[in-house]
């Protein structure tokens, strides 16, 4: 139940404030340009359909 609850809130980060999210879980990556609309706005609903599938699958 606490696994569930961190990755909610992980990902509720990434459907608030994206562009964050992604330098955060993409920090590895050197030289990144920076993300275009349509990548944040991509980021938001697949954040949002992976809380879904954590409530409903596990």
């Amino acid at each position: 139940m606490a696994g569930k609850i961190f990755m909610s809130l992980l990902l509720a980060f990434g459907i608030i404030n994206p562009s964050l999210f992604i330098k955060l879980t993409e920090f590895w990556k050197f030289d990144r340009k920076a993300p275009t609309d349509k990548v944040l706005f991509a980021t938001r609903i697949l954040c949002g359909v992976a809380i879904l599938l954590i409530w409903i699958m596990l």
